[in-house]
């Protein structure tokens, strides 16, 4: 029986003098001092706040659609922002605009969501872009990009690339500080985590994760320089809301933890096992060592996975293997289906993932095998109940002898 255990903040930080209704999708510690930069998704604006005097310092605003993301260097006293088609750079005493960037040496921004200044080439900044689903490197003064993993403007499901990526983190390498000696990309389409080596395009590891979102990989230090990979935190996306799921915390090679999360767009700090969620008119910093050993069970809750998709004669459902991929807690599980031809529902779990002792963190060679199958009668629900839901699981549907229209959702529930 899983045991429930509460789950509070370290601090939540209002914000009274904010009158407006907004909503920050991150809150980023920039500074020791406590400063806090807030990305305004909804009105596109940057804040800078103090958590001590409890009042905004300066607040930019961006003649962007969107805001998503920003990061504090403290060598340049500079703050990045991910604004979907741009990438600015504000001066983080005052708040003003200093750098704007459109297009890089190989074509324009699509939707830049996440961003991280390299901390040994401080005029360097990774990112994600969403739209182009490439992760890159950028340099500031010249726009010359390097894309490391990914291919511009194509979406891929293999090992080879990205579909719609959205955060990342870097883990520094300890015998000389230089980043990275590992990348996680939350690969948000894919429904997956990847880890990659810096200076190859070869997967390291594969993560199921449901919606993935964002990610962390945790140290010792601020910088990391003494990073151990033994922890990786990953947290479902804010604008998919597919699974309901909870955050899943991965023990390299021994052991996964789940902990739901019931805060809005739970985003990362740099800082060693803290993270940082903005939502409304409150930050809350949370202390994510409290969740190490943390077993509870989400409401129940229904994950809209597609809805009246055509598939062909025969065909299966949906082409992208990882489109359907279900990161559960529930400790039961219902998937329902409608089609309005006959068809054959088929439950998948990665090969070998419910044996004994197998790592979590997948092998890019690692297959899919299948758990169950049921009939999908036509123009009625057909429902399939998992008692004892496997952790990670896929849903496809393979069509008979004509094509239709096909609908899956699932349930969980305690």
């Amino acid at each position: 029986m899983r045991e429930r255990l509460p789950a509070y903040p370290r601090r939540v930080i209002r914000f009274p003098d904010i009158t407006t209704a907004q909503d920050f999708i991150q809150a980023q510690y920039g500074e020791r001092e406590g400063f806090f930069y807030l990305a305004d998704y909804l009105l596109s604006r940057v804040f800078k706040y103090d958590a001590g005097a409890n009042r905004i310092l300066w607040a930019t605003q961006l003649p962007v659609f969107r805001v998503y993301a920003v990061d504090y260097n403290r060598a340049l006293n500079r703050v990045v922002v991910a604004a979907g088609t741009r990438i600015y750079e504000l001066d983080a005493s005052n708040g003003t605009i200093k750098r704007e960037i459109a297009s890089t040496s190989l074509g324009p921004l699509g939707s830049v969501r996440f961003v991280r200044y390299h901390r040994e080439q401080p005029n360097h900044v990774f990112f994600t872009d969403y739209a182009n689903h490439v992760f890159g490197r950028l340099n500031m003064d010249t726009g010359a990009v390097d894309y490391l993993f990914g291919s511009y403007g194509t979406s891929r499901y293999d090992n080879t690339g990205l579909n719609s990526p959205l955060g990342f983190d870097l883990a520094t390498n300890p015998s000389d500080g230089t980043v990275a000696s590992r990348i996680a990309i939350a690969d948000q389409g894919n429904n997956r985590v990847l880890t990659i080596r810096p200076g190859t395009t070869a997967v390291e590891y594969v993560i199921p994760m449901s919606g993935a979102g964002y990610v962390e990989m945790w140290g010792d230090h601020i910088d990391k320089t003494y990073f151990d990979p033994g922890y990786m935190l990953a947290s479902p996306s804010p604008f998919t809301w597919k699974t309901g799921e909870a955050m899943r915390l991965i023990e390299w090679g021994r052991t996964e933890l789940v902990a739901p999360f019931f805060v809005d767009a739970p985003t990362f700090s740099p800082y060693d096992k803290m993270m940082f969620t903005g939502c409304r008119r409150y930050a809350a910093e949370w202390d994510m060592s409290a969740f190490l050993y943390m077993r509870d069970v989400p409401d129940d809750y229904v994950s809209v996975i597609a809805e009246n998709a055509t598939v062909g004669a025969g065909a299966t459902y949906p082409d992208n293997p990882w489109a359907t991929v279900i990161t559960n807690l529930h400790t039961r599980r219902a998937v329902v289906i409608h089609s309005t031809q006959p068809a054959t529902g088929y439950i998948d779990v990665p090969k070998g993932y419910l044996h004994a002792n197998t790592d979590k963190m997948l092998k890019p060679g690692f297959t899919w095998e299948v758990y169950d199958s049921f009939p999908v009668e036509a123009g009625r629900w057909s429902t399939y109940i998992l008692t004892c839901p496997p952790p990670v699981f896929r849903v496809r549907v393979v069509m008979g002898s004509a094509a239709g229209a096909v609908s899956i959702y699932t349930y969980g529930w305690r």
